[in-house]
């Protein structure tokens, strides 16, 4: 395993993966009443839609299905 050393956080597995907070879309919104306050780059999976978002520039976009 190679640890990156420019990174906070490292997850390394052959054999399992990585789970998102699993929120509804009623939920993400309400994570603030400031959209620009929510910090880029950060995920959730949104269950109502089955797709994984992330914000940027204080707004919540699909990724992946």
């Amino acid at each position: 395993i190679k640890v990156e050393p420019n990174t906070m956080l490292q997850v390394d597995s052959t054999t399992m993966g990585v789970l998102f907070p699993r929120l509804t879309t009623v939920q993400r919104d309400a994570i603030t009443t400031i959209p620009t306050d929510v910090p880029n780059g950060l995920i959730i999976y949104n269950t109502d839609i089955n797709c994984l978002q992330y914000w940027s520039s204080g707004i919540a976009g699909e990724q992946a299905q």
